[in-house]
């Protein structure tokens, strides 16, 4: 179909007679610089070799040009040409394995296939392999002695593995049609009482289906998941814990417990096949979404299937205990995840329709690739299997993240194949913050929004990383709830519907969709980070105004005096250092919403931001358990003293604790608002942050003890003016100088940074990027304000 369309489009350009080459335009007839813009990336585009980075950046030549009409800039005629040529060549046929892999990986049209009515010869009478015929010394039989190398292991294990490629393709290509021409029910009959190998025994009769309906391809993604699964089990059952288990295929197959069941020849067998870089990774290959469909020959399924089935009794007896399979129904983390409405819904044909265009006109899905994203969502509609969409969507996704990288990267293009020689380019390096001891530039082109929910999905840890689950075979495969389905969906639809060539105004385009794909497009648009660090410490600091606010009622209930809700002495002179506005959230809102406090979940995140909020989480949860601890204790003692059980050193311990929670509500109040100001300035230094989670710290764990008195001579330490101030008793000289806080000059760095900020916003320079409609550097974190308010309030002025 992609290749009638180029040649239609070929016939029209015929038919206008226009060279692009050639043809001149005056610069004059283009606005803000979208001309020469346009012919950048074309310049980009040619100088790739890579078909399908040349792909990419014609892509962005056609966003360009529909931005120019839109707005007007040229005549419509002039522009419609250059859209269909450039839209041609951004589809140009495009590869994703290097030479090398695609020689190995290829199998030969000139091999001899087998009759589908004749039983191989390598097919025992129980029709399993025999694996005698696929013993290492077999596979190898035709090798050269004198081609191994002694000295260079890595060219040793290439050769062989190499070697060993080419003996699975004849028998894969033997086995085939004689595997096919069983039929479900023979197939049934013959191996039912091998299917007890995957969780549910209908795993591979429905995997058998898959191969007889042509969706071999399917059929392998799904069955090399379990398949890795049941690997790492029976090292599990030799261990009996999870953490000793490697994560890694690879790793698994070289694995001491597991080379004691299979022996030697097995493991050569599996490595050969998809195991590592030198032989045919299949699965490395296929699941990270370097060969589509069309390309993958479906012969390896059937010798998959059949490799399975013979591994079944070798395996079984070493399954006494299975990790169990997790339900995403029950992990908060999936639910998390999910949009509050459906994005897609049950997907009407006209939806359908739609959303096969968009693959059609965007430059995020490769061409070849678009089959793979089609059969994706008709899974999910037609088959409410959402294993098999997800199985079918996260392949593709992450070939088209990986071009993105290289391209706006601009790195070596051997980063986008499959190479026999180098790891791939997985996930981790795509969406790693930096790059070559510099920016990840991928996130200026993705934007924060589509970023912070890439790493929900794939990186942060808290969100348990839905794709690693799924591709390593954890999941349970009738336990996926169709609403997360239905969100990673979403998201990829609205991936590329930001990288559309006709998304040249957002509410102008968005008209121009169906409910379906509005509902996407919103939400990726809008899309509020669930996993970001700034989103759970946020979380954590609305956590704490709520125990504040607790705490604020017990002392209103406990103390004997109102004085404690004066701001004490000593630390009025701090809290007037903070501005207003600080003073209105962290310490005196009597309902402790965080009305002002609004951050910019920004990706990447520097090393520097990272360190600091760490720190802040822990601060806060320290704040947290110092007023638990206090109000638990002299709940305790309080009713001693009410059931007159209580000691001398009792009563006098409640005194003095009922003397002094107000110190306590005013130690958490100080260090609530530090956190807020650190919060909202993450890049800013930790040194400071670090010193107030040593205190805190310390306060914590004296607490825990019931040393009251020891506990309050640290913050005393903290906020005094000068090390060795009067009412510090119990501390010694060095945990005095450990403990001083240094306020004055923490504040002074508030102020210096205020001023600095109040000459740089009446700064000629300032104007110049408002003018511009730039958001400056100095804006992006305000005191807390949302940026666009920031603004506001300085044009008001």
């Amino acid at each position: 179909r992609m290749e009638g369309d180029v040649d239609r489009i070929e016939e029209k350009l015929a038919q206008t007679h226009i060279d692009d080459d050639k043809q001149q335009t005056d610069e004059s007839d283009w606005h803000d610089g979208s001309y020469r813009e346009y012919h950048k990336m074309l310049e980009n585009a040619e100088r790739e070799t890579s078909l399908t980075l040349r792909g990419w950046w014609f892509g962005r030549a056609t966003h360009i040009l529909n931005c120019m009409k839109f707005r007007g800039d040229a005549s419509a005629a002039d522009i419609s040409r250059k859209l269909l040529h450039t839209r041609s060549k951004m589809k140009e046929w495009q590869t994703s394995m290097s030479s090398k892999v695609e020689k190995i990986f290829v199998p030969s049209i000139n091999t001899h296939r087998g009759h589908p009515h004749d039983k191989p010869s390598f097919i025992t009478d129980g029709w399993l392999l025999d694996l005698e015929e696929f013993s290492q010394k077999k596979l190898l039989e035709n090798i050269n002695p004198a081609s191994l190398s002694e000295d260079d292991v890595v060219s040793r294990e290439r050769t062989q593995f190499e070697a060993a490629s080419l003996k699975i393709q004849n028998a894969s290509h033997s086995l085939h049609d004689w595997f096919l021409h069983l039929g479900e029910e023979r197939f049934a009959d013959m191996y039912r009482g091998y299917f007890n190998l995957f969780p549910s025994e209908q795993i591979l009769p429905d995997m058998y289906k898959l191969h007889l309906e042509g969706r071999s391809y399917l059929c392998f993604t799904l069955g090399v998941t379990f398949f890795e699964k049941i690997l790492g089990d029976v090292i599990f059952s030799k261990v009996q814990k999870e953490d000793l288990v490697p994560t890694k295929l690879s790793e698994i197959l070289v694995h001491p417990h597991l080379m004691e069941v299979l022996g030697p020849d097995i493991i050569f067998l599996l490595r050969t096949f998809i195991g590592p870089l030198h032989g045919l990774n299949l699965r490395n290959v296929v699941w990270h979404g370097f060969v589509s469909p069309s390309e993958f020959p479906d012969i390896y399924t059937s010798f998959f299937m059949l490799k399975i089935l013979t591994l079944q009794p070798h395996l079984i007896p070493h399954l006494m205990s299975r990790r169990p399979s997790i339900d995403l129904f029950t992990l908060s983390s999936a639910h998390s995840l999910v949009s509050p409405n459906p994005l897609l819904g049950n997907l009407e044909t006209e939806e359908f329709d739609q959303i096969r265009r968009l693959l059609s006109t965007s430059s995020f899905p490769i061409p070849k690739m678009e089959t793979l994203w089609e059969s994706a969502f008709i899974e999910f509609k037609i088959r409410p299997t959402e294993v098999r969409a997800l199985n079918l969507i996260f392949p593709p996704l992450e070939h088209s993240l990986r071009r993105i990288f290289v391209a706006t990267n601009n790195c070596a293009t051997k980063l986008l194949t499959a190479e026999n020689d180098s790891l791939y380019t997985t996930l981790d390096i795509i969406l790693n913050q930096t790059f070559d001891d510099g920016p990840n530039r991928i996130f200026e082109c993705l934007g924060d929004s589509i970023s912070c929910a890439l790493y929900d999905l794939f990186i942060w840890k808290e969100g348990h990383r839905v794709r690693d689950l799924v591709s390593h075979g954890f999941v349970d495969p009738y336990k996926i709830p169709r609403e997360l389905a239905d969100t990673i969906l979403g998201i990829a639809l609205g991936i590329c519907m930001k990288f559309d060539t006709y998304n040249v105004d957002y509410q102008a385009y968005r008209k121009t969709l169906c409910p379906s794909l509005q509902r996407c497009l919103d939400f990726i648009e809008f899309y509020v980070p669930k996993y970001h660090p700034k989103m759970h410490l946020q979380n954590e600091i609305t956590e704490l105004y709520g125990k504040f606010q607790d705490y604020r009622k017990f002392c209103e209930k406990e103390c004997s005096s109102p004085d404690w809700k004066k701001v004490p002495d000593y630390l009025e002179p701090i809290f007037a250092g903070f501005s207003s506005k600080y003073r209105r959230n962290a310490v005196f809102s009597e309902n402790g919403k965080l009305e002002t406090l609004k951050v910019r979940c920004n990706l990447p995140c520097s090393a520097r931001e990272l360190i600091q909020i760490g720190i802040l989480r822990k601060l806060v949860s320290f704040c947290k358990e110092i007023l638990e601890e206090v109000e638990r204790n002299f709940n305790e003692i309080s009713q001693m003293v009410r059931d007159r059980t209580a000691w001398k050193r009792h009563r006098k311990t409640h005194a003095h604790i009922q003397a002094q929670l107000g110190v306590f509500y005013w130690m958490v109040a100080l260090h609530m608002t530090i956190v807020e100001d650190k919060f909202l300035n993450c890049d800013s230094d930790t040194s400071f942050s670090l010193k107030c989670y040593n205190v805190m710290g310390s306060i914590h764990s004296n607490s825990c003890r019931k040393e009251w008195s020891r506990a309050l001579n640290m913050h005393t330490a903290f906020v005094c003016d000068k090390v060795g101030a009067e009412g510090v008793t119990m501390l010694t000289k060095k945990e005095m100088i450990s403990f001083w806080g240094d306020l004055p000059s923490y504040l002074q760095s508030l102020k210096d940074a205020a001023a600095e900020m109040r000459r740089y916003e009446t700064s000629e320079a300032f104007w110049e990027h408002i003018e511009n409609g730039e958001i400056p550097d100095q804006t992006k974190s305000l005191g807390g304000q949302d940026v666009d308010e920031r603004l506001k309030d300085v044009e008001d002025e």
